[in-house]
């Protein structure tokens, strides 16, 4: 049977007063009046509907919950390579250095002086390539 507004096959049994009616559970329009043994029947009929829809309901919860579970695995994992992959490049980007150029001479410098970092060594103790001091003893 089917809805006569709208052509819904979703009608329910619906308690009006003594009366029991036959409704659409779309638009909730009127159909007829059942008598007992009509609504005895038809909600007879409803109940395999109604419970095979109760284990597709669970079973449709249940898949957006693995589908759920999945996105969060894919974002997490998406995560981690992208935090992989930034500190790789900080890796690969040459290290800044704040060059300071001494007047000694350095044997090991290809510019012939020693030089210093003075952003990790700001008293120049340690040159670069030969390793001493820039006030030398």
């Amino acid at each position: 049977m089917k809805c006569r507004h709208c052509g819904s096959t979703n009608l329910k049994v619906v308690e009006s007063g003594p009366h029991q009616k036959l409704v659409c559970g779309n638009c909730l329009k009127f159909q007829k009046f059942l008598s007992k043994a009509e609504a005895k029947t038809f909600l007879q009929l409803q109940k395999p509907v109604q419970s095979k829809l109760a284990q597709l309901t669970e079973i449709v919860k249940q898949q957006q919950k693995v589908l759920a579970d999945a996105e969060r695995q894919l974002v997490n994992e998406q995560y981690h390579l992208v935090s992989e992959a930034l500190l790789k490049a900080e890796r690969a980007i040459p290290k800044m250095y704040h060059l300071d150029i001494g007047d000694w001479d350095c044997p090991t410098s290809p510019i012939g002086v020693c030089v210093y970092d003075t952003s990790e060594d700001p008293a120049c103790d340690e040159c670069l390539f030969c390793g001493i001091p820039n006030e030398r003893t």
